[in-house]
Formats: C-alpha cells, sequence, structure tokens
C-alpha cells in the first residue's frame, strides 16, 4: 500500500509497526468495527485482552 499522508501510516510502512485500534475508545467516538468501511485497513482492531498479552511480551510500548 502506497499511503504516507500521516505519521501514522509512515511509521506503519517505513517500519512495518502494527497498529492497533482500540475498540473500546473507537466506539465512544462512534466508530465500530461493524462498519469496517470506517477503519483503515492498516489498523488491527483489538480490546484490552490483546493489549494485556502483547504488553507482556514487549520491551517498549508507544501510546497516542
Amino acid at each position: 500500500m502506497s499511503f504516507n499522508h500521516y505519521p501514522w501510516q509512515r511509521l506503519y510502512s517505513q517500519f512495518n509497526l502494527p497498529l492497533h485500534l482500540c475498540i473500546t475508545a473507537a466506539e465512544k467516538r462512534g466508530i465500530s468495527d461493524e462498519h469496517a468501511q470506517n477503519i483503515h485497513p492498516i489498523f488491527t482492531v483489538s480490546g484490552l485482552g490483546e493489549l494485556v498479552e502483547l504488553s507482556s511480551k514487549a520491551d517498549r510500548m508507544v501510546q497516542f
């Protein structure tokens, strides 16, 4: 995919970083995984359980 308009898109393409979208935070902002067209395809929709699992294996985490 060749789209680098936003800084997070550059992070994804330049460093191949996985980008997780918290479903709870998204739903609070009116974004639902039921309407996948509202979510950029480079994001993985995740919940708290996945965050806990991934953070237990990581040496650092960036959140914004």
